[in-house]
């Protein structure tokens, strides 16, 4: 008996090579919020740590903060005070949902179904995407004229 697994495209994505490119585990590089006047702020510091994973159905997870975030002086999660926990999550970030490329546009979408963040649930993010080598770029102007760009390298 012969076992065959044919890895599809995400859903809206049907003959993509972007999106099959974009598949797999990336590791967070760089974060930057790049402000109208030109301010550079690393919101997660200048070596984050975490991962994006597409999947080839479409869904996605994303995960990554500050590597040097102070530890909590508490013996278990359910012992963190609500400041505590509130400092913390500023330096981190965590949403799941599903994706899709628009390979003409050179975009991705997240649609959020969850996230440390309860405002982006339902929500979605349009980001222009760019692919070079081992590395994917996602970039978005949010409101303010800020423009937010998150650099990846593919997992090994």
């Amino acid at each position: 008996m012969v076992l065959l697994f044919l890895a599809r495209p995400a859903p809206g994505a049907e003959g993509s090579s972007i999106a099959q490119q974009v598949v797999g585990t990336w590791d967070v590089q760089s974060v930057t919020i790049t402000s109208a006047d030109g301010s550079v702020v690393d919101p997660f510091g200048s070596k984050p740590s975490g991962i994006i994973m597409l999947d080839t159905n479409g869904r996605y997870a994303n995960v990554f903060g500050r590597a040097d975030r102070p530890k909590i002086d508490a013996a278990n999660r359910l012992a963190i005070t609500p400041g505590q926990l509130g400092a913390a999550a500023k330096e981190f970030t965590a949403n799941f949902g599903t994706w899709s490329v628009a390979a003409t546009e050179m975009t991705i979408t997240l649609r959020f179904v969850g996230s440390l963040d309860p405002n982006n649930e339902g929500t979605q993010a349009t980001y222009a995407l760019a692919l070079s080598g081992n590395g994917m770029t996602f970039s978005i102007t949010l409101p303010g004229q800020r423009l937010e760009v998150a650099k990846y390298r593919r997992a090994n």
